[in-house]
């Protein structure tokens, strides 16, 4: 069970359980939920990490060129990931987290990867923080991964005009043709209807 961050109710946490409670959030307008990095049951220890790539003033073509670099980092260590849209300009990229330590063993190895990914793309990726800062460079952004922060989960709709989706693709979808601003409300069933498996399920198989 996962809890999700309420913003209507300041300080408080809800953690919905059957239809009946989720009904009464989409009844009081909620569209974007944000879950935990960790379940009800193990607060301290998170079932994945983030890293969460956002391009600010970088092209989206930067964003997939960083996300491939990360990935393959990844793939070099036999470190399972999984991709998927921000629902609004950015990638993210999840990894189930196996290790006994918890959420400032998993920042510090996130904080790793991401670092070489800056060494490998220089002028694509940054680790720094301040926008002003970052020089049209993509932000590879792993300090969600902390306990009580929370993040947009996989098919999540996004408060914005085009009504986007967080969706989770293939690491074959991602090429520099990709936009996500074509995954929305009223595409994103029809998507759905063609997949046979889920691009998520196995980062949840544990």
């Amino acid at each position: 069970m996962l809890f999700f961050a309420c913003s209507t109710v300041k300080n408080r946490l809800l953690a919905p359980l059957p239809l009946e409670p989720g009904l009464y959030l989409v009844n009081q307008g909620t569209l974007t939920f944000h879950p935990w990095l960790s379940r009800i049951q193990n607060l301290d220890q998170p079932d994945f990490v983030i890293f969460d790539l956002d391009p600010g003033a970088a092209t989206f073509a930067d964003t997939v060129a960083v996300a491939k670099q990360l990935h393959a980092i990844l793939e070099g260590e036999r470190v399972a990931s999984y991709l998927k849209t921000s629902g609004k300009t950015g990638l993210h990229i999840m990894v189930p987290w196996h290790q006994a330590e918890g959420y400032d063993t998993a920042r510090d190895w996130a904080m790793g990867i991401a670092l070489r990914v800056v060494a490998d793309l220089p002028n694509r990726a940054t680790v720094e923080r301040h926008k002003d800062r970052r020089q049209k460079r993509v932000y590879v952004d792993v300090l969600q991964n902390a306990r009580g922060h929370h993040a947009v989960p996989p098919y999540v709709l996004r408060a914005v005009s085009l009504a986007t989706v967080s969706t989770p693709l293939t690491w074959a979808e991602l090429t520099p043709a990709l936009n996500p601003r074509r995954y929305t409300l009223k595409t994103i069933f029809r998507r759905l209807a063609r997949q046979k498996t889920d691009p998520m399920a196995l980062l949840l198989a544990y």
